[in-house]
This record gives structure tokens, C-alpha cells and sequence, in this order.
């Protein structure tokens, strides 16, 4: 599913987001998680890597690709042990939908 909602409406993890409002206005992310009811956990591997996320409001951010499927997300996310070496591979993920 290449438009990065599952059947519910929600943002499936590996989804790339950019920020519609806000200070980050125009800011590159990767969903980590969808709450499910109005808040996205989102990160961006720099500034806001996997322990400081960002909670923003689903109306604030607007879908712009699919860095990976939901499930190789989730496996990439689990099998990589360091944080440090997370966000990396979320920069790495990130880094084509940048030069847009």
C-alpha cells in the first residue's frame, strides 16, 4: 500500500510526512507510530531521533511517499539494537525525499 494509510485512515509506520504548520513548517519526517485518534509520532533521525520524538497533529502534516512498507519498517526498526544506528537508517531513508 504505497499511499501510507492503512483502512482506518491511519499513518503506517515508514510513511514520509512533511510538516504543513508550525515552527517546522516544510520539514522532512518519517512516521514512527499513529495513536490512532489525532496525534502521529514522528522522527527525523537529527533533530528529533528516536528518543525525542515528535508528537504532532495529523491535520499538520501532509503524506509525500513510502519509505518502506509498514512491516519492513517495523523489522528494520526491531532488528537494528542501537538507537544511534536507528536514526541513521531513518536519515539514510530520508535523505531522496530531501532534494524534493
Amino acid at each position: 500500500m504505497m499511499t501510507g494509510l492503512d483502512d482506518r485512515g491511519r499513518l503506517l509506520p515508514g510513511t514520509v510526512v512533511r510538516s504543513r504548520a508550525g515552527r517546522d513548517r516544510g520539514h522532512i519526517y518519517i512516521v514512527i507510530e499513529d495513536d490512532g485518534v489525532e496525534r502521529v509520532i514522528i522522527a527525523d533521525g537529527a533533530t528529533r531521533g528516536l528518543m525525542n520524538t515528535k508528537k504532532k497533529n495529523r491535520k499538520h502534516l501532509r503524506v509525500i511517499g513510502c519509505a518502506l512498507p509498514a512491516s519492513a519498517f517495523d523489522d528494520v526498526m526491531r532488528d537494528t539494537p542501537c538507537v544511534r544506528e536507528r536514526d541513521t537508517m531513518i536519515r539514510k531513508l530520508l535523505n531522496p525525499f530531501q532534494k524534493r
